[in-house]
């Protein structure tokens, strides 16, 4: 499954997926630090494996976003650090982001405006790059988000060289 956007980019045989702790299932988010994607107990109980169970298709682009923080982090990227940064800001917190023009009940640091931005693929963040990739899986892919297919061509120039190089380590964000 990770493989039709990541391609051969990612060692899979690192990632572990891993049952959370408290602060994911107080929170319901999942957490990916370096090769180790942590999903809430609920989550993981119901969604160990994303690929197969018909049941988990609306989970899938939540996978393949957490699975593009493993490929940041193994091209180099240190999303550790540039996770503090994001929560230093304090662009974790709230819901006031949008996808597109559209709220999404998400915190800043996932906001984003593909149209309005008109920006390269590196300049956005390491939560807008993973929100790009699984709406891209979404609409291309899985042939679902029927809000964001519109967008198809302009979410598919942003992702061409992505498409075409996924080891380019200048794909990375660059804040």
């Amino acid at each position: 499954m990770a493989r039709t956007m990541f391609q051969d980019s990612v060692d899979y045989d690192v990632v572990l997926i891993c049952k959370g702790g408290i602060f994911h299932d107080v929170t319901g988010n999942a957490r990916t630090l370096g090769n180790e994607i942590t999903l809430p107990t609920k989550s993981y109980d119901r969604y160990k494996d994303f690929s197969v169970s018909p049941a988990t298709q609306g989970k899938k682009n939540w996978f393949i976003h957490e699975m593009a923080h493993v490929w940041q982090y193994q091209l180099g990227y240190d999303t550790s650090l540039a996770g503090a940064c994001i929560f230093m800001r304090g662009d974790y917190f709230g819901d006031d982001a949008k996808h597109n023009g559209n709220p999404v009940n998400k915190p800043m640091a996932y906001d984003l405006h593909i149209i309005k931005d008109d920006k390269d693929f590196p300049n956005y963040n390491i939560e807008q790059q993973a929100e790009i990739i699984a709406h891209y899986y979404d609409i291309s892919i899985r042939k679902t988000r029927s809000d964001y297919y519109q967008y198809r061509d302009i979410y598919y120039k942003i992702l061409k060289e992505f498409f075409s190089d996924p080891f380019n380590r200048d794909l990375l964000p660059t804040e």
